[in-house]
Order: C-alpha cells, then structure tokens, then sequence
C-alpha cells in the first residue's frame, strides 16, 4: 500500500497529473464517446497499459477504454507504436489503438468482439471526436 501511494505521489509531482487544458480534452473525448452512444464508467483501476502520461481508464460495458494525452501528436503514435509491441500479461484482450492529434485511445475488447465492424465504428467514433486545442 505504501508503494502504491509512493508510485502515485511521484506521478503527480512529475506532471501526470492532468492539467485544467488536459481535464478540458478529456472531457472533449468524453462527451465524443457518449454522443456516439458509449456509457463511459471511470474506474480507479489500472489500465492494461500504463505510459507516463495522463490518462483515464473506462469500463464500457465488458470492455475498457483507456484515453492517454501526451505533449503532441508525435508522442502519442510513438506510443501506440510502443503499445503495439505483444503483451503475454493482457493476451485475453484485444486493443485496438487510435490516435487523433495527441491523445492515444486504446479500446479492450474479447477476442470474440474484436471484429471489423467493430474497429470501424470505434475509428468513426474517434474521427468525430472534436478536440479543441485553443482552450481558455
């Protein structure tokens, strides 16, 4: 227990905790999903895969969404290109990545919901995600 919140008290002084403009992005993302029919349940858990970054782990119905914000968009297709890499630790899930400007979803599904039509709604879901940098 006393690493745990050794761990989570080093992510917040070293800047993973969100910033008002990040917590703005994802609440953009948020409400992207929910407009697109997704019940979004935040959860404390850890995500399947954790970068350095501010995140946000969903519980979508038996799936998981996780949602990453890195300092641009160069960062975040570098992740998904890490994230990518095989896992034995979560080979019961199936990811599937999308990045749109700098922030890196990763959507967890069964192997028996992991389907094409699966990954094109999830990609339009994605693209219709209006993600306004300019925020005061």
């Amino acid at each position: 227990m006393k690493y745990v919140v050794s761990c989570l008290m080093l992510l917040l002084l070293f800047g993973c905790a969100p910033t008002d403009a990040q917590s703005q992005l994802f609440k953009q993302a948020e409400e992207g999903w929910i407009d697109a029919g997704y019940r979004l349940i935040l959860t404390k858990e850890e995500p399947p895969i954790v970068f350095p970054a501010p995140h946000r782990h969903y519980k979508v119905d038996n799936d998981h969404l996780v949602m990453y914000i890195f300092d641009s968009a160069e960062k975040a297709n570098q992740a998904k290109l890490d994230a990518e890499k095989p896992n034995p630790k979560w080979d019961y899930l199936i990811p599937i990545y999308m990045v749109k400007d700098n922030v890196l979803f990763i959507y967890f599904t069964s192997a028996a919901q992991a389907k094409p039509p699966l990954f094109d709604k999830l990609e339009k879901v994605v693209e219709g995600i209006d993600l306004q940098k300019d925020i005061k």
